[in-house]
């Protein structure tokens, strides 16, 4: 059983849930449709869909953070009516990104070996929040991004883009200026550019190649003052007098 194996934060939680589920008020509706002819789980989902919505409507965040709870419960009756499981399992020391996570999901996770948890939707006062915090795992929640919109490979994705001077360069255009100036001279450089930066027999053709790409960098930076001084620029060169003074002739001699 989930809660015997849990520490005493975690099994408050789901002893929470079992408290909501023996509430006969909770499961009244979906017991009257099932006397009506409708199938359990089908019953049972509308009767959740309607109480998780006037949670979701709450004024106050603490009760709206809830909800989670009885999405949790809607989904672990669903799967023990149909027998089917609830979710594919998950690697360890994996980043977890999802819409928002259930408590028993949480729990069923390995979290021994690291791992991560970023959810577009949730709220810092849910359940998963807590267990998140309590156990030390770094926990992201309310982000408000379309996650359909950051899929990719990891791999590849932890590398850079990088410019052929090893600079970095922007996926938005709108990040230009956060980027200017860095360079990423290591291995880092593999998926842009090859082993140039991080094998040896790389670096005849890529140093030169990176001190070119800073200098014009550091060139450009400046061009505007090295403009001015240049148009601004007065001083004589390479004037004189001839024939010479004598006092001049007569110090050569």
């Amino acid at each position: 059983m989930l809660i015997a194996r849990s520490n005493r934060e975690a099994a408050e939680i789901l002893e929470f849930q079992v408290a909501l589920l023996e509430d006969d008020a909770l499961a009244e509706a979906a017991f009257v449709a099932i006397a009506e002819g409708a199938a359990a789980d089908l019953a049972w989902l509308r009767a959740m869909h309607e109480e998780i919505a006037g949670y979701e409507k709450s004024d106050d965040e603490y009760f709206r953070a809830r909800a989670a709870d009885l999405y949790d419960i809607r989904d672990r009756v669903v799967a023990h009516l149909t027998g089917s499981a609830i979710e594919a399992g998950v690697p360890p020391g994996a980043i977890v990104t999802a819409q928002d996570l259930t408590p028993s999901r949480f729990l069923a996770i390995d979290w021994s070996r690291g791992g991560a948890l970023a959810l577009t939707a949730g709220s810092t006062t849910s359940h998963v929040a807590m267990l998140a915090r309590s156990r030390g795992i770094p926990a992201v929640v309310g982000i408000g991004v379309d996650l359909a919109e950051h899929s990719g490979d990891a791999l590849i994705d932890a590398h850079p883009y990088l410019g052929p001077a090893f600079e970095f360069t922007p996926r938005a255009p709108a990040d230009a200026a956060l980027l200017h100036g860095l360079f990423a001279f290591n291995y880092s450089a593999l998926i842009s550019l090859g082993l140039s930066a991080s094998a040896l027999s790389g670096m005849k053709n890529a140093l030169p190649r990176l001190v070119r790409g800073i200098a014009d960098q550091l060139f450009l930076d400046d061009r505007e003052a090295l403009l001015a001084q240049f148009i601004a620029y007065d001083e004589e060169e390479f004037v004189g007098e001839w024939p010479r003074p004598a006092s001049a002739v007569e110090a050569a001699a």
